[in-house]
């Protein structure tokens, strides 16, 4: 005889059809008894579900994880992207600095940013020199 033909298990639950009896599970993704209870486990409450550098997404019986802004991988684990290693990051006559995360583009020496790129300072419009150009 097959006890689990009748269903008698939680619908988020399998039954377990066993000689004289059956057993009740919860589905992965769920806790409880398995018979009149099965209540979505909430994963995205251990801090270790997902890399720390990710969002942690509940779904109805699963869960996702998505690498932060910044960060590449599958969720479970996320890499730095390093945005350095694309020339075109920054402008002309800077330097790329990347970091956790995000990057940062600073003008070089003797360069001033103005709208987005790094122009050449004139440090002669500055009248550095005196009157008898010393």
């Amino acid at each position: 005889v097959d006890e689990c033909i009748n269903n008698p298990c939680h619908v988020n639950a399998t039954c377990d059809n066993q000689p004289g009896t059956f057993g009740c599970n919860c589905n992965t993704g769920f806790s409880g008894n398995g018979r009149t209870i099965c209540n979505d486990v909430v994963e995205c409450n251990d801090p270790t579900t997902c890399d720390a550098n990710a969002r942690c997404d509940n779904t109805i019986g699963s869960h996702y994880c998505t690498c932060n802004f910044g960060y590449s991988g599958n969720g479970k684990s996320c890499q730095d992207i390093d945005e350095c290693v694309d020339p075109s990051r920054c402008p002309a006559n800077s330097t790329c600095s990347n970091s956790p995360g995000t990057f940062t583009c600073t003008c070089n020496i003797g360069f001033t940013p103005v709208s987005g790129r790094c122009d050449d300072i004139n440090e002669c419009s500055r009248d550095p020199c005196t009157e008898d150009g010393a």
